[in-house]
């Protein structure tokens, strides 16, 4: 079981944690409602505030008996920086795809890849050719390797028929009920040839 003083330093923590000023008395007054018996005359309140301190928390007091919790402002190590913001890098979202190669290749991405654990999926192609559903464990499975690859060269002329260029992307998103992957064409890879 914990210690009076434990309690009183977690009361002082409790209350301090809005980060607002509060004054010996209405700290005194929270850690009575908390339930533990704390005698006007007692130390206890200033033993527990110095024992936070020199845990490293950071108890800033304006005035005898108005404490606050101030949070470390972390100085800048070149203050010709001072007029400058920093700018948080950006989350780095990669899309699960399938890449449609000229020659019939199918490739999917390595986030796919690892996504799906089957290597037997069925491959279904929208009448409009934008929309690309892959089936794991279908009725007419392709057979992808463990690097995530098969080949369709009729695929290939279906997309070509709806005026899609090729190579193509669909990125994929998984319907979670019944587990097939469904994607629309993503952007057009455009291949320069380099001379």
């Amino acid at each position: 079981m914990a210690s009076k003083l434990a309690k009183v330093k977690n009361s002082i923590l409790v209350l301090l944690s809005d980060g607002k000023e509060h004054c010996s008395d209405e700290m005194r007054d929270f850690i009575q409602e908390e339930g533990i018996d704390l005698d006007k005359n007692s130390s206890a309140l200033r033993t527990a505030i110095y024992q936070l301190r020199n845990s490293g928390i950071n108890i800033y007091s304006r005035e005898r008996g108005v404490y606050q919790i101030k949070e470390k402002e972390k100085e800048d190590i070149h203050p010709f920086l001072k007029d400058f913001t920093t700018l948080m890098p950006e989350q780095k979202i990669s899309p699960k795809c399938i890449y449609v190669h000229g020659d019939g290749s199918l490739v999917l991405n390595g986030r796919l890849n690892a996504e799906i654990k089957t290597r037997q999926v069925e491959i279904k192609i929208s009448n409009d050719g934008k929309k690309l559903a892959l089936v794991p464990d279908g009725e007419n499975n392709h057979k992808f390797t463990k690097s995530g690859r098969t080949k369709n060269t009729e695929l290939v002329k279906k997309l070509k028929s709806k005026h899609i260029s090729v190579p193509a992307t669909f990125e994929m998103e998984q319907n979670k009920d019944s587990g097939i992957w469904i994607g629309e064409i993503h952007r057009n890879v455009i291949n320069k040839k380099v001379k």
